[in-house]
């Protein structure tokens, strides 16, 4: 990557209903064109990446976030969220 001149790679993805996908690539600068099997290799990392911390994310309600890789500090940052049911049940009876 920083070969290419990136330094900074942000990659939004969203899984729900037992499926999931990548929402958006961005890198920094703006005008950084990548090999497709380089995009594709980078998609797979990140998607690895955010699964190993949060395994099963897209099942059910799912879950969503976005990794940012600070090429240049070699750090990685991943903000996720889950979604999920939640239910409030009462039975009052006889009373």
């Amino acid at each position: 990557m920083r070969v290419l001149g990136v330094s900074e790679v942000i990659a939004r993805y969203e899984g729900y209903g037992d499926s999931g996908n990548f929402e958006e690539l961005a890198l920094q600068p703006d005008q950084t064109d990548l090999p497709d099997d380089l995009e594709t290799a980078l998609r797979d990392f990140a998607w690895s990446f955010a699964y190993h911390l949060h395994p099963g994310f897209e099942n059910n309600e799912g879950g969503y976030g976005e990794l940012t890789w600070d090429v240049s500090a070699d750090s990685i940052t991943l903000d996720h969220a889950d979604r999920y049911v939640e239910c409030s049940h009462s039975f009052d009876e006889g009373l």
